[in-house]
């Protein structure tokens, strides 16, 4: 098991990119305490993956611009309050994929 303890305390989960070189940058979430995964990274700065809305329903989502909304990491949040969510507004927000 990683820390921190209890895992209530833990930070949700964040979907990270890696250009290849430089720091690991985080993209946004749908919702401030909302879990985010990233699975997929195309050649056109797209990433595929998933993310936990504010109602706590996990959404496929396809961060657009991704490159350039992806931002350094927020410090891990103090146990009692959650830190508030960076975004970059030259790309818009991920939005939830249509249903299939």
């Amino acid at each position: 098991m990683v820390g921190p303890f209890p895992p209530e305390t833990a930070p949700p989960y964040q979907a990270m990119l890696w250009k290849g070189a430089g720091p690991t940058l985080a993209l946004p979430r749908l919702a401030e305490t909302g879990h985010s995964g990233a699975f997929t990274v195309s050649d056109d700065d797209r990433v595929g993956g998933y993310a936990v809305d504010a109602e706590d329903v996990m959404h496929p989502v396809v961060w657009t611009c991704a490159s350039t909304q992806a931002h350094a990491p927020a410090p891990t949040p103090a146990p009692t309050r959650a830190t508030p969510l960076r975004t970059t507004p030259t790309c818009p927000a991920p939005t939830p994929a249509p249903a299939r």
